[in-house]
């Protein structure tokens, strides 16, 4: 039987007015109608197409949406019926599919809309949606990595003509300048010697490698080496006199060696100058040290580009995020701009023909959004609605994002009343933050947010507990990547009712890119962070394209900063009898691993406030994204960061610390405590380890250590192995935890990849004399 299921009927609000004297547009935290198709027809193998539209019903099995394959290289078919619902009548229905594979391929009553090499794409189903119109959606996908998951099927009602404007955008969105000159043929050799620098050295006897392929080896190098002969062009761009630039990526890092000198080590890309004047048949001699600190090390790419193209490349990601601030403006807005987007289509249309230059193209298109820009703004629609941060005794603070520069103010009141209004600085803002003083201590406040002729709905707020009150927490991770399934576990969230909510990192796959903050971690977490504050423990990929600092990061948060010495990467506060430390391991500096430098300034601060919270909190909390001990990965070993196990850890076991909370891997892991812990040797522990990394990415999928610290996964591990194990802790999870006093109960809970509940993982209570 084919039947379309829905977790929620209709995600979908009218906008309605509020005030007599002003009028403003509420806007719903699903603007636009949406459906999700949550039970799926699945037939393992490949099928031909005629198998594929045929009524075949011995084909196909009843499946949830979600459900994980680790068979390598198997093909999946996935079939279902949709039918239009009155509400989504005369809306053009747009379908987001998603897959964890590299690549996606969606049909409608056998018609393709969607072909992708990646893992998340849209496609219209049908313009001018009839009530009772039926659509046979088909979908095919494989696993080309280590596991895979047909995780999100959406069906979304928008105004009249944005299907149009939507495959437009996907044009502009697809242009490219073509990246420069791409060197794939290298001699190579792991653990070469270091006068492998040397524009004379002999390779001849060296491995031939490409890009992309990786070797095994923690804290291990591998040397690259090539020459390269500049040509007459680099994308038609003329190389004579231009400067050309070199761009490197090594994982973990690379040092770069130009003609025998040392042109600098770079953790993530390396933008570096070849040459202030380019001569075609010019020659360099490269020599790449490629130093591997985890899992796996490998060249990702190197690339020989102009001066020019990068300034091209620059300007069209401009034009191209103007687009997406235009396409997000039209998705979030609760009242339909059909004449606007019918409009915008048709002038961006005239400019994909293909005949007018890249850069005339760019510089025509950013004058036309300028102009279009200055009218979207009278509704600054939010692409993250308001979210609290920094809960305090006597206040806290409200953030959120609009589609363009608007004023903003918060109008609160204690209870269910709005009888204060806070406005802020006077400066338009895409990123507006506002912190609300002079409350009183544990009580409930209810506030919305306006700006412009838009308001959010009403939330509720509730100031810092007192140190006698029961408190809840929820504690989860890694929740990047597969931001459907991250949504799902939010929504789950909210009727734990917690105090607040902490995430332990990688909340983004690579902070570098902007619009991942937004799709990645401060839209899916909506349903719940405009009524509980949630605080992040900062992960490697945040540092994404960044090095010492991450400005998205310092942008998008207010993180409590009251005790002395703290910042925005390591900071903490108390709540009710508890005190919670917020730590930052992403010191590249060492040679062996992440950790933190123990003449750091975060070390010592480290030491001093827990000294400080030893003396006077009953419970201690340290929350860090990668974890000191940790048996599971995947695709190579990993066993946790020795500088935190030699550095940190003594100090958590010998000034009793509680729990410490990591993600980085992908699954569940738990160790109570298994005294006394040994400094000189290691062994033992006074404190609860936990990892919960099942917040969104990818699961990992095998075993590689048993550290006696760790219970949990209890399956047997198998170091000289990288295939999937079987073990049941692979699972997307969030934890909650109950402190009563003296006692703490702690569960983790499971949620199943297509947002049902999944039951309890694990429990544990501890007690203090």
């Amino acid at each position: 039987m084919k039947k379309l299921i829905w977790t929620i009927s209709l995600l979908f609000t009218p906008f309605f007015f509020l005030g007599a004297q002003e009028k403003t547009v509420v806007q719903p935290l699903d603007p636009q109608p949406v459906y999700e198709i949550l039970k799926w027809n699945v037939h393992v193998g490949e099928l031909t197409h005629k198998q594929v539209f045929s009524a075949q019903p011995s084909l196909w099995k009843r499946q949830p949406l979600g459900r994980i394959w680790w068979e390598k290289d198997q093909v999946r078919w996935f079939k279902q019926q949709f039918t239009v619902p009155p509400e989504m009548e005369g809306r053009d229905l747009i379908f987001y599919g998603a897959t964890s594979a590299r690549g996606l391929q969606v049909y409608v009553n056998g018609r393709e809309i969607i072909n992708t090499g990646g893992s998340e794409a849209r496609g219209v189903l049908t313009r001018w949606a009839r009530p009772g119109q039926k659509f046979i959606i088909s979908v095919r996908a494989q696993n080309d990595h280590y596991s895979c998951r047909f995780y999100q099927a959406d069906v979304v009602g928008m105004p009249p003509g944005y299907g149009d404007l939507m495959e437009t955008l996907d044009k502009y969105y697809a242009m490219t300048t073509g990246g420069g000159m791409s060197l794939t043929s290298w001699k190579w050799k792991k653990n070469g010697p270091d006068k492998a620098s040397g524009p004379s050295f002999d390779d001849s006897k060296w491995q031939t490698v490409h890009n992309g392929d990786s070797w095994p080896g923690e804290y291990e190098h591998a040397w690259y080496r090539t020459t390269v002969t500049l040509p007459e062009k680099i994308d038609d761009i003329p190389v004579a006199g231009q400067e050309i630039r070199l761009l490197v990526n090594g994982n973990d890092r690379c040092e770069v060696w130009i003609d025998g000198t040392n042109a600098g080590t770079y953790d993530g890309e390396g933008n570096i100058s070849l040459t202030q004047a380019g001569k075609p048949g010019q020659k360099y001699n490269l020599a790449l040290k490629v130093i591997n600190s985890r899992g796996s090390g490998g060249l990702r790419y190197a690339r020989v580009i102009t001066q020019k193209e990068l300034d091209l490349q620059a300007g069209l990601e401009q034009l191209q995020r103007r687009l997406r601030r235009a396409d997000r403006f039209f998705r979030m807005n609760p009242v339909p701009q059909t004449a606007q987007i019918v409009d915008l289509n048709g002038i961006l249309k005239k400019y994909t023909g293909g005949n007018i230059p890249l850069e005339t193209l760019i510089r025509e298109v950013n004058i036309i959004m300028e102009h279009k820009e200055k009218v979207y703004a009278r509704t600054p629609v939010f692409v993250v609605p308001p979210y609290l941060q920094d809960a305090e005794d006597d206040g806290i603070t409200v953030m959120w994002e609009t589609a363009y520069p608007s004023y903003g103010k918060v109008i609160y009141g204690e209870g269910t009343s709005l009888t204060d209004t806070l406005v802020e600085l006077p400066d338009p803002s895409l990123l507006h933050e506002v912190t609300i003083p002079g409350l009183k201590k544990a009580t409930t406040y209810s506030y919305k947010v306006v700006t412009g002729d838009l308001s959010g709905t009403v939330h509720t707020f509730h100031t810092k507990k007192n140190r006698d009150e029961d408190i809840r927490f929820i504690v989860y991770g890694d929740s990047r990547t597969l931001t459907k399934i991250h949504e799902g576990i939010v929504r789950h969230m909210v009727p734990e009712k917690p105090d607040f909510i902490v995430n332990v990192g990688d909340v983004v796959s690579r902070g570098a890119r902007l619009d991942e903050w937004i799709d990645e971690y401060f839209y899916p977490i909506r349903y719940v962070s405009g009524d509980v504050p949630f605080y992040i423990s900062i992960g490697n990929h945040e540092y994404g394209g960044f090095n010492d600092r991450v400005p998205p990061f310092e942008q998008r948060v207010h993180n409590p900063l009251t005790s002395t010495g703290s910042t925005e990467y390591y900071y903490s506060f108390d709540y009710g009898n508890a005190h919670f430390i917020f730590l930052d391991p992403n010191e590249y500096s060492f040679p062996d691993g992440d950790g933190i430098l123990p003449e750091s300034q975060q070390y010592k601060w480290f030491i001093a406030d827990l000294a400080k919270a030893k003396k006077k909190s009953e419970w201690i909390f340290v929350f860090m994204h990668q974890p000191p001990y940790s048996d599971c990965w995947s695709g190579g070993y990993y066993d946790g960061e020795p500088p935190l196990r030699k550095y940190i850890v003594p100090i958590m076991e010998e000034q009793g610390v509680d729990i410490v909370f990591s993600g980085h891997t992908h699954d569940y892991e738990r160790g109570l405590p298994h005294p006394p812990y040994d400094p000189k040797t290691g062994k033992g522990n006074n404190v609860v380890y936990i990892i919960t990394g099942g917040g969104g990415a990818s699961l990992d999928n095998h075993k590689y250590r048993d550290w006696p610290q760790l219970d949990l996964p209890d399956h047997p591990a198998e170091p000289n192995s990288n295939e999937y194990d079987g073990g049941k802790y692979y699972k997307f999870h969030y934890t909650v935890l109950d402190i009563h006093g003296k006692h703490l109960s702690f569960k983790a809970i499971q949620i199943n990849a297509d947002g049902s509940w999944g039951g309890v993982l694990d429990q544990f209570e501890l007690d203090h004399k």
